[in-house]
Order: structure tokens, then sequence, then C-alpha cells
């Protein structure tokens, strides 16, 4: 069986209650803008465009936050698994 490479992963350690905060708006701001943009699509393209948002604004707020506040990434721990 051939193998394929290592498996990379990326953990993060978060404040339950900051992590909780974030999603929701995340999630909300997600939804918000599926239902003012994107009205004329299909519901499962709806979804996933509003999962591509939410994952986005995920990432993106999470950054940023850790950048500009320095508060909510307690620890990052990087591996590698063969």
């Amino acid at each position: 069986m051939r193998t394929l490479g290592p498996l990379w992963a990326l953990a993060l350690t978060l404040d339950r209650n900051l992590l909780l905060a974030l999603l929701a708006v995340n999630a909300a701001t997600a939804v918000g803008t599926d239902l003012l943009i994107f009205r004329d699509r299909r519901r499962v393209d709806r979804a996933l465009i509003a999962l591509g948002v939410f994952c986005a604004l995920s990432i993106a707020s999470l950054g940023a936050l850790h950048v500009f506040a320095r508060t909510p990434v307690r620890e990052v721990q990087f591996f590698a698994v063969e």
C-alpha cells in the first residue's frame, strides 16, 4: 500500500467563552450575508456559500484577534504524524 505522506495538524487552545461568542457572531454574519445577497440560488448552493463565508470569517477574525488583542490564542501546537 502506498503512503500519501505525513498528516499535518494544527491545534489551537482557546478560551471557551470567547470561542463561542466568536462562532455565534460569525454564524450570524454568514447567514445574514447568505440571506441578503444569494437569494436566487438553490438551497444546497446557499448552504455551501454560508459555510464558506463562515469558515473564512472564523479564520480571519481569529487571526485578527490574535494579532491585535493578543488574548484568544493560549497555545498553538503544530505536528506531523507519519
